[in-house]
């Protein structure tokens, strides 16, 4: 199934009102049921007055490299900026390494900034084979570094991951140590298919459902 949010952050941005539309667990094959569903999702949002859409892992079924080629051709459709992460299952099952998933988008992990709202999110694996989700040393990093740079004073930021900062992602402490520092709205992220509100040490979490 497929899960189309918009979410509109008022108070985030200084000259406007921003919507971001939220994909996450599309779990699409080439030829299946969400696939089509996909299609009509991106149709719908191209429509709207979405502004960004975010994508938040588990994009396909088994990771292959025929599969998210196949989901990249649909998102080529889109009309308005998307950012995108892999899953769990882009992780677990992939051909490559992930390194596919590099190739079609760029990159595992992303920051944007919207007027006074910093947008970011990063890979959470796992990186072995059906283990936790784990956020990888050099993206903490990464992570605090590009914060520190991009938060200027009355800015807030909003997170992105597959994973919700709970106990399947082995080192979330670290993730939310950082967080801390920062004025963050909310944590949005996938990967329970069921919708949830939670909070984490002081952080507030938004679980979309597939």
């Amino acid at each position: 199934m497929v899960t189309l949010v918009l979410a509109l952050f008022v108070c985030c941005v200084t000259l406007s009102a921003q919507k971001f539309a939220i994909f996450s667990d599309i779990h699409v094959t080439p030829g299946n049921a969400n696939e089509a569903k996909l299609k009509a999702a991106v149709a719908e949002v191209n429509k709207s007055d979405v502004d960004y859409v975010l994508v938040s892992g588990d994009l396909t079924n088994e990771g292959s490299d025929e599969q998210l080629h196949n989901v990249k051709s649909i998102f080529d459709a889109f009309t308005k900026p998307y950012y995108i992460i892999p899953g769990n299952h882009e992780n677990t099952w992939s051909q490559s390494a992930c390194k596919t998933f590099n190739d079609l988008w760029g990159a595992d992990r992303f920051v944007f900034t919207v007027g006074d709202l910093v947008v970011v999110g990063m890979n959470c694996g796992p990186f072995m084979k059906m283990g936790d989700g784990h956020i990888k040393q050099e993206d903490l990093i990464w992570l605090d570094k590009i914060l520190s740079e991009k938060v200027k004073p009355g800015m807030k930021v909003l997170s992105v991951n597959h994973y919700p900062i709970l106990d399947d992602l082995d080192n979330y402490r670290d993730y939310v140590a950082i967080l801390k520092k920062y004025p963050v709205i909310t944590h949005q992220c996938g990967h329970y298919h069921r919708w949830r509100l939670y909070e984490t040490d002081g952080i507030n979490g938004l679980i979309v459902r597939a």
